[in-house]
């Protein structure tokens, strides 16, 4: 697991703490949202990283067939 992953990971986990020991519901209800915003965080991350590999595999293979069918003119 990416270090990244774990650093937003323990942040969730950071504020669902909070949350339980929060004095009011609006600062709990707040919490809880950064909690779960922290994980989507993750998972747009995770689609940006994964299209980045994507986008260089294109770019080294200039269509991303990885050479299939590539014959010489």
């Amino acid at each position: 697991m990416a270090q990244w992953v774990r650093d937003y990971l323990r942040e969730s986990e950071d504020c669902r703490g909070a949350a339980q020991k929060a004095r009011n519901p609006e600062e709990r209800t707040h919490l809880l949202y950064m909690a779960e915003r922290w994980k989507e965080l993750i998972r747009q991350r995770a689609a940006d990283v994964h299209l980045e590999g994507v986008l260089s595999a294109v770019m080294r293979n200039g269509d991303g067939d990885q050479n299939e069918g590539s014959a010489a003119p």
